[in-house]
């Protein structure tokens, strides 16, 4: 899907793809909330989630995520370092600027219409029927194949409990692989 969506809905996609953050979430980032990391050799980028925008008929409303969970700072995996990078170089430098906004150069917000004809075209052109929001299922149960423990994974994903970031998760099909790992 990567590969098919035009900028910068392509970043939105990876956001939720391996970020795991809620359309709303993304859609309400701010240059203010991405910090740049260094670690050696290696740059990372964080997220700071704090806020969400929902939509009352065709109004943007811009409020706190979800649940108090939802107010995390993540790390995105190193491959999207420079898809984040590319395009933090089309974004206006006012710590408060949308990362994606419905037109360049304002603050306003795209709306689900305008998200929903992109993302249909989008996943049709991979062959994929899911809703966006399967990405978030997506983005935990990868994270959750890497066996981190349940408070690492509900901090990552926002989860105030562990039935929640249950429900998160899919079966993987791994069930040979991991059956020789016991022998």
């Amino acid at each position: 899907m990567l590969e098919n969506a035009p900028s910068p809905f392509n970043v939105i996609i990876a956001l939720a793809a391996y970020g795991g953050l809620r359309k709303g979430e993304i859609l309400e980032l701010r240059r203010k909330d991405i910090e740049q990391i260094k670690d050696g050799s290696e740059k990372w980028i964080r997220i700071n989630v704090s806020r969400a925008v929902i939509w009352d008929q065709n109004k943007a409303i811009v409020r706190k995520p979800k649940t108090d969970a939802g107010i995390r700072s993540l790390l995105l995996p190193l491959h999207l370092t420079a898809l984040i990078t590319a395009h933090l170089k089309q974004t206006g430098i006012d710590p408060d600027a949308l990362l994606f906004p419905h037109k360049p150069g304002t603050n306003a917000h795209w709306g689900e219409y305008q998200i929903n004809p992109l993302w249909k075209r989008t996943r049709a052109l991979a062959g994929y029927t899911g809703r966006f929001h399967a990405l978030r299922t997506y983005a935990a149960t990868e994270f959750a194949k890497l066996n981190p423990t349940s408070k690492e994974l509900m901090d990552r994903f926002g989860h105030r409990d562990i039935k929640t970031a249950m429900r998160y998760q899919r079966t993987t099909g791994r069930d040979a692989e991991l059956l020789r790992k016991l022998g």
